[in-house]
């Protein structure tokens, strides 16, 4: 018995048999991404702006958002998705970019915009809340509203 278990156990190691790790699936599935893509029109007294967007549509994205982010490009922004309107609230922890953020209806409707600035050091950062329940927040550079003429009541179309 003792020279079965010595030849089993060398056979084993020999062929590279490993307990360490269970086996893999032969096809294993990419990662799923955390944020969508998608584009974001913007229509506001005769102008039209447009963004590419990065969509948080899941609670662990909207968690996320653009947390530890170094830069965000010019025409790109995040557009928040949530399952029905409510008031919103969000705050700069661990962002480091100035942003604006426009608090959206139902409707599609832009309700109200507030900036919203990086926190200096260790200090707790303050919370920016909307006063009107919403459905959709569009983060964005800080500046990018106004330098695109877009302001409260403006149309949001998503692609």
């Amino acid at each position: 018995m003792r020279r079965f278990l010595i030849g089993l156990l060398a056979v084993l190691v020999f062929t590279g048999v490993s307990f360490a790790q269970p086996p893999g699936p032969l096809f294993s599935q990419p990662p799923t991404p955390l944020f969508k893509k998608g584009a974001v029109t913007i229509t506001h007294g005769g102008r039209i702006a447009a963004l590419s967007v990065e969509i948080a549509d899941t609670p662990e994205a909207r968690r996320r958002g653009l947390m530890h982010r170094a830069s965000l490009p010019e025409s790109e922004g995040m557009l928040f998705i949530y399952p029905a309107s409510g008031p919103r609230s969000f705050w700069m922890k661990n962002t480091l970019i100035p942003l604006s953020v426009a608090f959206i209806s139902s409707g599609w409707r832009i309700t109200e915009i507030i900036r919203m600035n990086p926190v200096a050091g260790n200090a707790d950062p303050p919370t920016y809340r909307s006063r009107k329940p919403a459905r959709y927040a569009l983060e964005v550079n800080q500046g990018w509203f106004k330098k695109n003429g877009v302001g409260v009541g403006a149309r949001v179309r998503v692609e």
